[in-house]
């Protein structure tokens, strides 16, 4: 018996505090205390959904960087089932707006001409095998190609190559040309929820030539 009042006797000491600590002194202080809790409780989700949101982005991005096939198998790995896919006419035709619609850039911006007088032009110097070499070094081996299906290991292995692309990028450069086919990319789309029946619910990615890259990283 002795030890029941005791427990009464802490949980009454606790309870006081309790409300001494939240100021209630009536029921209408408790009501409206409590609705006070819940609104700290719903901010805190709140902001505790916006974190791991900002988190997951800056997760995929660094991958993106650093592995964009693993990348790949992430985005694709919770929604792999697309037996709802949309169909081809319908994923061209919404696209097509996107891609397909033309953009006007206004080339007399001041801050074009303060970037010409603030940069002085740089000397140029002919693109010689070791460029090549050292622009393929920092590139990932099996970074998904573009159309020319070449991964960039086999460039990094094949020396031999390297003073052939090297004439070729001197070449692009004196006739301050580009082919369509160097910068011709292919695009695919991951789903982004479990809704694959709308083409807008996908998210493009487009590989270009590995070729193009190296001539980019120069």
């Amino acid at each position: 018996m002795e030890i029941k009042g005791d427990n009464r006797k802490t949980q009454n000491i606790k309870r006081t505090r309790l409300l001494k600590k939240c100021n209630i002194e009536e029921k209408e202080n408790l009501d409206q205390v409590i609705e006070e809790l819940k609104q700290k409780v719903s901010a805190k989700t709140q902001q505790l959904y916006r974190y791991r949101k900002r988190q997951n982005q800056y997760y995929q991005n660094r991958l993106f960087r650093i592995d964009s096939k693993k990348f790949y198998n992430f985005l694709t790995q919770t929604y792999s089932n697309m037996e709802n896919a949309p169909g081809k006419e319908e994923v061209e035709n919404f696209w097509r707006k996107i891609y397909g619609k033309g953009v006007q850039y206004n080339g007399e911006a001041h801050w074009i001409k303060n970037q010409y007088q603030q940069n002085s032009s740089m000397e140029w110097s002919q693109v010689c095998d070791k460029d090549v070499a050292e622009a393929l070094r920092t590139t990932l081996n099996w970074k998904a190609p573009g159309e020319d299906q070449i991964a960039n290991f086999w460039l990094k292995q094949l020396t031999a190559t390297h003073k052939h692309i090297a004439a070729l990028f001197n070449k692009l450069i004196d006739e301050d040309q580009i082919p369509e086919w160097l910068t011709a990319g292919v695009t695919f789309l991951i789903p982004k929820n479990e809704n694959t029946e709308n083409p807008k619910n996908y998210r493009p990615v487009t590989c270009l030539p590995t070729i193009y890259i190296q001539y980019t990283n120069l």
